[in-house]
């Protein structure tokens, strides 16, 4: 190639002849160079395939050992579900039948005295819901008797209440007058009481 180079004349062709030869010398002489890159990127290529294949092999392993068991989990989810479900809107039988006076008189009372036992007996049997009324009438003396004994006015309101519960259950009950003009007379509302004697005395 140098002696062809050397035949060649002089000027622009010459030189871009000469360049030619320049480019085909250096691919020449790189080219063995190149194989081996190629052969080196044909190798990688070829771990790279062995190392996805292994690594799918791998993953259907674990697909296999997993699947089971997360069918098992669902399995169990739902046949041992929690059976005692809350229905919001359901209202307990017993708690049906408190109205608002109730809700006041059948607190939770306390004391060793006679009066104290006397009461809560008598919550209790108004909360077995039977003869109501009877229950609340002796419940609302019950709760004259400890107002007198303790000097707490307070039990005269909830015998009040028990004469409202009563009323509400019956308007012409006459125990439910005489009780709830009792407690206002010792509340020291004269005119209330008053009204609710006249009243007692023209139903009798």
């Amino acid at each position: 190639m140098t002696c062809l180079a050397g035949k060649m004349p002089a000027g622009p062709t010459a030189k871009m002849a000469v360049l030619l030869l320049k480019i085909f010398r250096h691919d020449c002489i790189h080219s063995p160079r190149l194989g081996v890159m190629l052969a080196k990127r044909k190798k990688m290529e070829s771990r790279k395939q062995a190392t996805n294949c292994t690594a799918g092999i791998r993953a259907g392993q674990i697909l296999i050992f997993v699947a089971p068991l997360l069918m098992v989990i669902c399995v169990l989810t739902l046949f041992y579900r929690p059976s005692n479900k809350k229905e919001p809107n359901k209202v307990p039988a017993a708690a049906a039948t408190l109205d608002g006076p109730l809700r006041w008189v059948l607190a939770p009372h306390t004391g060793d005295s006679p009066t104290d036992r006397e009461i809560s007996q008598l919550q209790q049997r108004i909360r077995d819901g039977r003869n109501i009324e009877l229950w609340l009438e002796q419940l609302g003396w019950a709760f004259v008797a400890k107002a007198r004994e303790s000097f707490d006015p307070g039990f005269y309101k909830l015998a009040e209440q028990c004469a409202l519960s009563i009323e509400k259950r019956d308007p012409q009950s006459q125990e439910a007058m005489l009780l709830q003009a009792h407690v206002l007379q010792n509340l020291h509302r004269f005119n209330e009481s008053e009204a609710l004697a006249r009243r007692l005395r023209s139903s009798g």
